[in-house]
Parts: C-alpha cells; sequence; structure tokens
C-alpha cells in the first residue's frame, strides 16, 4: 500500500504467496504485507495464513527474508487480525532473526483477537530447521493479545520477541512459557503464558489448530466472556472494532458461528 488508507480481508485464504530476494542486502522480505507508508491500516477477519514462504531466492537460505517472513512494518501502521488462523507458514534463510511477523516502528500496532498463530517453521536449503520468534516487536511497537493463542511450534520456543523490555496487554490469551523474558504481560487477565506443555501438544494438531481444553498449564481452563472480549478489542483500536461490528463478525468463530457467553481461544470454538 503506498497511501494512509485502510485495507479490509474478510473470509480469505492466503496460501502459498513467495518472495524471492537473492542479494546479500538481507532486507525484509514479507510474503504478505511489507508496510513502508505512514498510516496504513490491514484488517483482517476469519482469514487463513498458510504455506507462505519468504526469502525464496537463494537455495542455500542465505539471503533475504531476515524479519517479518509474513508482515512487516516499518513505518507507522496497523496490523489487526480477528478469527484468524496462521499455521504452516516458512521462512527461507538460514539465521536466528526469522519472525512471521515483524512490527519496527514506535507508532506501529499489533492486533491479535481471537485468533490463532502457531510459529515458526524455517527452511534453510529445502530442510526444515528449527525454532525462532513468532512475533518480533521493535522501537517500542505497541501489541495487544486477546483471547488468542500465541505459540512457537516448540516447547522452549517464543511466541514473542522483543527489542527489550515491552508491556504486552494479554486478555484470556496462551502462550509459549519460558523465553519470553522480555515481556510484561500488562494487564494479564485470565491468561496462560507457560501452558505449553511439549512439542508434540502441537504438533499433533491438524490445521487450523483449534484448541479443545485439554492442554496443560496455568489457567488452561479459563474461558473469556464474549462480551468482555469485544469490548477490550474496542479498547484496542475502535475502528477496527466498528468494521467487524458492520460485517457481523463480533462474537462470531472463524465458521461464522455464534461464540455463546464465553469463548474458548482461538480462531474456533470447540
Amino acid at each position: 500500500m503506498n497511501t494512509a488508507g485502510t485495507a479490509r480481508f474478510n473470509g480469505c485464504v492466503f496460501d502459498g504467496n513467495y518472495t524471492n530476494r537473492n542479494n546479500s542486502n538481507n532486507a525484509s522480505c514479507a510474503a504478505i504485507v511489507n508496510n513502508r507508508t505512514s498510516g496504513a491500516k490491514f484488517y483482517f477477519n476469519a482469514c487463513e495464513f498458510k504455506e507462505n514462504t519468504s526469502g525464496t531466492g537463494n537455495a542455500t537460505g542465505v539471503y533475504g527474508g531476515t524479519n517479518g517472513t509474513l508482515f512487516a512494518f516499518w513505518a507507522t501502521g496497523t496490523a489487526a487480525f480477528n478469527n484468524c488462523s496462521l499455521h504452516d507458514n516458512y521462512g527461507g534463510r538460514n539465521t536466528d532473526n526469522i519472525h512471521w511477523i515483524h512490527m519496527g516502528n514506535a507508532d506501529s500496532k499489533l492486533i491479535v483477537s481471537n485468533s490463532t498463530i502457531v510459529g515458526d517453521r524455517v527452511r534453510a536449503g529445502g530442510v526444515l530447521r528449527n525454532k525462532n520468534g513468532v512475533i518480533r516487536l521493535d522501537n517500542s511497537a505497541k501489541a495487544w493479545f486477546l483471547n488468542s493463542i500465541v505459540c512457537s511450534n516448540y516447547a522452549d520456543g517464543k511466541s514473542v520477541g522483543c527489542a527489550g523490555t515491552y508491556d504486552i496487554p494479554s486478555y484470556f490469551s496462551k502462550t509459549s512459557p519460558g523465553l519470553d523474558s522480555d515481556t510484561n504481560w500488562t494487564p494479564d487477565t485470565g491468561s496462560g503464558h507457560d501452558y505449553w506443555a511439549s512439542s508434540s501438544s502441537f504438533g499433533a494438531w491438524t490445521a487450523p489448530y483449534m484448541w479443545n481444553g485439554t492442554l496443560t498449564g496455568t489457567n488452561s481452563d479459563m474461558l473469556a466472556a464474549t462480551a468482555d472480549v469485544n469490548t477490550e478489542i474496542q479498547n484496542a483500536d475502535a475502528d477496527f472494532y466498528a468494521w467487524l461490528n458492520s460485517i457481523g463478525a463480533l462474537g462470531k468463530d472463524i465458521r461464522g458461528n455464534n461464540r455463546g457467553a464465553t469463548s474458548w481461544p482461538g480462531c474456533y470454538q470447540n
């Protein structure tokens, strides 16, 4: 996007998009959004992102795709997801610097509500490599996790990596444990940031990774009041809330079914 407008996507599937980079400047190489326009907003509801790849221009994984393999925000902007599922995407670079979503501007804003993001595949020379952070926050970028699941594919992996210590409001969300020492979850209502039990917990699931309430860890059995989740969305971004309300997406799951008075975390109800 080259203007400070708003792009809205409802019920879309982003499947098999890729970017090529075969030079050594190691710039971000995002497969979906690479935002360098101040004020641009990208709103997603009931969307699925799968099999998208960044930095495929070099077979050995030497070049490209260092940050923001799916979304990279280098200018002021907003990325907001509701009822979305992000899974089985790839970064095509042999490095520890790969993240699916990179918010790199002080006034960039990330909102993840009622969504499931299961990270973080790295492919170098055609071979899958191990863990990296799913989301990266730099330069005081802001983020909200609202009734969502944001996890690494690995038992000791990160859900969020930050440049410094960041305050992230978390409302009934579930994330990876342990290594997110640079995140300060505040407020931290009904959330579980160490519930991930083992690498097989998510590994055995198939898309779109519906949480069935059986995972272990902090507050794994706590559900959010749907009306309160909607209020938190409105507090995070009033325009995003107004759009979701206008398309009848508030209080619904990714299939359009009512979530009921209380909601399971993530994009689907059980």
